[in-house]
Parts: structure tokens; C-alpha cells; sequence
């Protein structure tokens, strides 16, 4: 057996807590940008592997990623924290690894690795080292280091690392351009272990006392995307808007990437990586990248070369501003009716939207929009957003008029509404005086904190509250959370005849047993088997 010199780890978020699910893990899906590292290592000679804990602990309740890097005899392991979601789980994996296996070279990135760099290595002794900012050349530069001048990388861009109980960033920075995008695979997933059963995993694994196997297939059951969709096809890099919750716009882009502007894969190379999908089993994919208006042209062109070459594959599409009737004739004569597109005009209230998007349109403009969607035979999702900065009681009530008059006009058409949260970089983390908003999150530990609690759900730990609700006072971010999902519940919600039943079910459950309790994690805790 070869020894590999490099495994790349995602860690979903092990225990989350809302009522009508109870208690289950989510962030299942990996950061799309794993696959090209496994890759680019790869063709520069090096071995490596990418581990999913939820699949293998699926498959194994009993797996032990020690025991993995002591069987393949790992040099250096990578841990992936791009959501921020999984901040705490992926330290708690990282710290049980350093004591199992000391000596381990280990290493974070992602995006919220790379916001919190300096504070991870500051707090945490047993990280080596953090990229921060994109990882390609990086990575590869550090492989190759280690095995030339293993206390050395002074030239190693994008770095941040542990020398002699001193953190050393590194001056020099490397961005990703468009040829190192194409020169790798971003859909070769036999770089990873056990790949075969990422396909259709379920988004969120139901904890209870019942065996594993159980809880997994009931999980598979009960997940509301039965289709084998990929997580996330990668079309590109970068960001120009400055949506006010996004932690990955344009200022978060040139503050953790070191980036000013977009680049985009080649069309053709996109068209393998479909092929590649389909080989693997894939029958379509999430695309969220979408920078106007740059991004128009691209996938009149991405959609036409698909039908002209025979490609059969569906899309479910996030737009960042309005598609246009360009767009949308082409989308319509290439994907079926299982493929979607998602706007997202957050509002009914013009005034506030212009105050909070970068693609601003009147919702005069979203209707014809939503209309020449329907003509071209294209589902939508009209999402709305749940805790918008200086939100009136007349603006939510536009945004009650504006979604009964897409329900009553577009069949083709649904409404979703999410409570949103504080993402690391996101304009109203950075800068929430401006936002009229108080943060209970804002750097490393109070985000370690919010995730250690037994009752933590992205749903209701949001990381902000305001002082006043439409002019009511709010008592804490509890209770600001709370009039936020009631809003969800009473407008939006489309279980609400299921949810009083599934949470009389949990009920029953935790009273004869089967439902464990929420118990409080640690950043030095092992994550659950």
C-alpha cells in the first residue's frame, strides 16, 4: 500500500436541533472545490484522497479517521471548512486527530478558514498551517515543500502558518485564473472514497436511538430531493455584487481571495465535467454563480453546445439578478421540467431592495420576468428573505401582496422563505452599525459558541437580532429568532399540516427512548459515532 501525502476531510455539522426534524446532521454537501485540489495534487505526482465523515460514518458508524491516516500512513491531512456551519465539528475532528495521530501535518482552508486564519492558528496549536484564499497552487506548493524543506514555506503564497510558537503570513498571493481552472478536473470523483454512495446521499441524516442503518434509510426516504443531483457544478470564481448576508461577495472576494473581478471555466471544459457527472450517475446539478451580465452570454452558449452535442442533463439554477428572455428560451429548450431556476428578490419592498441587492429591478420586472418563464416552460422559486435590516411592518406587507400575486398568476411558479443568518464576511458582519443590527457572532469563539449549543440550528441561531421588532422591543436574540420563524411558519410554510404531527412524533419518541436528548458539544469533543 502506498502512503498518501495528502487527504483532504469534510466534516458535516454533526448534531443540529429543530423541532419538526429534532435532532440530525446536515451539511452534507461538500465544497465543490475538493475535487479540483484532489485533482491538481494528483497530476503533480502526488497522492491523495478526499474523505467525507458522514459517508463513511454511514457506512460505518464505528470509523475512525485516526485510524485511516495511521492504515494509509498520511503525511499531511486537510481540513475542508468552507461553510461556516461546520466551524466547530471540523476543529473537534482536527483535535481528536493531532491526539491520535501527533506529528500529522494538518491543514485548514475554505472560505471560513481562510476569514479566521490568524485566530485559528492563534487559538489552535494543533493546526499547522491555514490557505488563505483560493488553494490550487498553494497546496501543490506545499506538498512539494514538505517533502524538499519540510520547516520551510516562507514562499508559499497565500499561507499562514505555526513556526517556533509564531504565526508567519506569508506576502506573497496567488488568484486562480482561468487556465488553472481548466487545467484540472472538478468532477472526478474517484478521488474520493467511497464516492458511489455521495450520490443521492440524503441532505440531512435523522439522529435517533434507532440502529444507524435505519436512521440512514429513513433518512434517504424522507429527504424532499430524490434526484441524483450534484451539489454544486463549478462554472467559476468571484463575485462583483454586494448582497448584505453573502459571505462571498465582492468584499469578502478581495478580503479572503485577493480578488477583484470573475473568471469563468471554459464551455467546453464545463461540458466535461457534465459527462464526467453522468458517468458517475449524476442526472443533473446545482449552478450558483452567476455575475451579470457577464454571465448572460456565457450559458446561452453553455446551453446551446449541450443540445447541439446530445447532453441530456438538468439544472436547478440560482440567478443573481433577472434572467434574461435570452436566457430563459434557451434554458427552456434544453433542460426538462425537473430542472429549475431560483430568483431571489429577498423583498415585496422596492425601496428596501434597492437598499440591500446589487442587481436591483422593480417587481414589475420580476413579474415579466416570472411570465416570459412561463412561456418558455421554466419552473421558478421566488425565495424571500426572513430578517432583512430596517424591514418595516409595510414592507413585509408588500412582500405578502407581491407573493399572492405570483402565486395566483404563474403556475409554474412557487414561493420559499428562509430566516436568514451571519456569515463570516458578509457586509453586515463586517460592518453592523451600518445594518442597524446587533451581532452575537462576530469573531472565532462566538462562533464556536453558537455551534457548541445542544440546541443549535442554522434556522435559530442566526447571529444578530435587532433591539425593536416593527416597533415592539426585543428581549435577546432568541427572542428575535422566534418572531422570525413564526412569521416563516404562519406565511411561508408549506408543512404546516405535517409539523404538528412530527413534532407529536418526537414527543413520543424521546418518552419511550428513541430520541436522544441535545447535548452540549465542545470544540474538544469527539465527533459522534
Amino acid at each position: 500500500m502506498h502512503s498518501l501525502d495528502c487527504l483532504l476531510v469534510h466534516v458535516p455539522k454533526w448534531i443540529n436541533y429543530y423541532p419538526p426534524l429534532h435532532l440530525y446532521s446536515s451539511l452534507n454537501w461538500m465544497s465543490h472545490g475538493l475535487f479540483g485540489l484532489a485533482d491538481s495534487l494528483h497530476q503533480a505526482g502526488h497522492l491523495c484522497k478526499i474523505i467525507h465523515l458522514g459517508v463513511e460514518k454511514a457506512l460505518n458508524p464505528a470509523f475512525s479517521l485516526a485510524a485511516y491516516v495511521k492504515q494509509h500512513q498520511v503525511s499531511a491531512v486537510g481540513f475542508s471548512m468552507h461553510f461556516h456551519q461546520q466551524i466547530t465539528d471540523t476543529i473537534q475532528a482536527a483535535r481528536t486527530l493531532s491526539e491520535e495521530c501527533p506529528g500529522t501535518f494538518i491543514l485548514f482552508g475554505g472560505m471560513s478558514a481562510s476569514f479566521f486564519a490568524a485566530e485559528l492558528l492563534e487559538k489552535f496549536n494543533f493546526i499547522d498551517a491555514v490557505i488563505a484564499g483560493e488553494g490550487g497552487l498553494p497546496l501543490k506548493r506545499l506538498m512539494q515543500a514538505r517533502k524538499k524543506h519540510p520547516q520551510d514555506f516562507g514562499d508559499i503564497p497565500n499561507l499562514l502558518w505555526q513556526h517556533k510558537d509564531q504565526v508567519i503570513r506569508n506576502e506573497t498571493v496567488y488568484v486562480t485564473t482561468q487556465e488553472d481552472l481548466d487545467r484540472v478536473s472538478h468532477t472526478n470523483l474517484s478521488h474520493m472514497e467511497h464516492h458511489e454512495h455521495y450520490l443521492n446521499f440524503p441532505k440531512a441524516v435523522l439522529r435517533t436511538r434507532l440502529p444507524h442503518s435505519i436512521n440512514f434509510k429513513l433518512s434517504q426516504k424522507l429527504q424532499s430531493e430524490k434526484r441524483n443531483f450534484f451539489g454544486g457544478l463549478l462554472i467559476g470564481r468571484g463575485c462583483h455584487d454586494g448582497c448584505f448576508y453573502c459571505g462571498g461577495g465582492a468584499e469578502a472576494q478581495k478580503r479572503i481571495n485577493h480578488r477583484t473581478g470573475v473568471v469563468f471555466r471554459s464551455v467546453d471544459r464545463v461540458l466535461d465535467s457534465i459527462r464526467e457527472l453522468q458517468s458517475y450517475g449524476f442526472t443533473g446539478t446545482h449552478i450558483s454563480f452567476d455575475p451579470h451580465p457577464q454571465s448572460q452570454a456565457y450559458y446561452v452558449e453553455l446551453f446551446q453546445k449541450m443540445r447541439a452535442t446530445g447532453i441530456e442533463f438538468d439544472v436547478n439554477f440560482s440567478a443573481w439578478g433577472l434572467p434574461s428572455r435570452a436566457f430563459l428560451a434557451e434554458f427552456g429548450k434544453t433542460f426538462s421540467d425537473r430542472s429549475s431556476i431560483s430568483i431571489s428578490p429577498e423583498t415585496g419592498s422596492e425601496k428596501l431592495r434597492l437598499s440591500m441587492r446589487t442587481h436591483h429591478y422593480t417587481n414589475t420586472a420580476l413579474l415579466e420576468t416570472l411570465e416570459a418563464a412561463e412561456e418558455e416552460n421554466v419552473q421558478t422559486t421566488v425565495f424571500f428573505s426572513l430578517g432583512i435590516p430596517h424591514e418595516t411592518r409595510e414592507d413585509f406587507d408588500q412582500t405578502l401582496a407581491l407573493s399572492r400575486d405570483i402565486k395566483k398568476r404563474f403556475k409554474k411558479s412557487r414561493i420559499r422563505a428562509f430566516v436568514i443568518e451571519i456569515e463570516p464576511g458578509a457586509p453586515w458582519h463586517l460592518h453592523p452599525d451600518r445594518f442597524g443590527i446587533e451581532l452575537t457572532r462576530r469573531d472565532l469563539d462566538d462562533f464556536i459558541g453558537q455551534q457548541s449549543d445542544p440546541y443549535y440550528s442554522s434556522m435559530r441561531c442566526l447571529g444578530f437580532f435587532k433591539k425593536d421588532f416593527w416597533g415592539k422591543p426585543v428581549r435577546d436574540a432568541a427572542d428575535y429568532s422566534e418572531k422570525l420563524l413564526r412569521l416563516k411558519c404562519r406565511y411561508f410554510c408549506e408543512e404546516r399540516r405535517v409539523c404538528p404531527f412530527l413534532r407529536a412524533l418526537w414527543a413520543v419518541s424521546k418518552t419511550v427512548g428513541l430520541s436522544p436528548r441535545p447535548e452540549k458539544l465542545c470544540a474538544t469533543s469527539h465527533a459522534p459515532s
